[in-house]
């Protein structure tokens, strides 16, 4: 993204002494960095795509640098106030007021306020289908599922923003918590609804019984690998 940065300053080093050179060389710089600049996620966009969040959020010093480093190769020309360097000089202001946008916006995303806002979503949408006795809350690309994946990638962000916070564990002990609650209560669920049907009798009690319930969840689970059965049984006794 920003190889060919270097080779800019390096062209207006070698311009010392020849001004329309360095006018050139400063007007380059200006167009790469107005590019990266553009390249950052808005605010309001900031976690829809996180992993390219993180990537831009790890070239940060990167981008500073570049500002830092135009403002000191140019400075003499800058006090001048004329173009192309008047221009040079709103353009770093720009980089850097998007990169302070980016970063206020993604530090939000990843806030634990964030992290307990999707926990709270799942575990009511999970207390939601215990209500409505409706087991397709679970299903994947429902509410359920879509907060859990938002609190990873929120997590993933803040382990990247402070990889030593207090907020990051607490973060982790608020996903783990709110997992292992929703998996109690969708068990909770299920056996509820078997207790409220009658299932047929589980009569089968001859001596190839354990073979055959082994046989019979085995081929279930060819079929339906991510179902597994919650209860097996034989009808009958032949």
């Amino acid at each position: 993204m920003f190889c060919a940065v270097s080779n800019v300053f390096m062209s207006a080093a070698w311009g010392q002494g020849q001004p329309e050179l360095r006018a050139n060389s400063a007007e380059t710089l200006r167009q790469q960095l107005y590019s990266v600049a553009s390249a950052l996620t808005a605010p309001e966009y900031v976690g829809k795509q996180a992993d390219k969040d993180l990537e831009l959020l790890s070239q940060f010093s990167e981008i500073r640098k570049m500002c830092e480093d135009a403002e000191k190769e140019y400075a003499n020309e800058i006090a001048t106030k004329v173009q192309p360097y008047r221009n040079l000089v709103g353009t770093i202001g720009y980089t850097r007021e998007r990169l302070t946008k980016f970063e206020d916006a993604i530090k939000a995303y990843a806030s634990l306020a964030a992290i307990q806002e999707d926990a709270d979503a799942v575990l009511r949408s999970a207390n939601q289908s215990v209500k409505n006795k409706a087991p397709a809350y679970f299903k994947q690309g429902n509410d359920i599922d879509l907060r859990t994946i938002s609190m990873k990638l929120r997590l993933k962000v803040l382990g990247t923003l402070n990889p030593d916070s207090e907020e990051l564990s607490l973060g982790k002990e608020l996903a783990i918590k709110t997992a292992n609650e929703v998996r109690k209560i969708q068990l909770n669920l299920l056996e509820g609804i078997l207790e409220q049907n009658e299932l047929p009798s589980d009569s089968y009690g001859k001596a190839d019984r354990k073979e055959l319930l082994k046989l019979v969840e085995e081929t279930w689970l060819k079929q339906s690998a991510k179902d597994k059965p919650i209860r097996v049984g034989l009808i009958g006794s032949d």
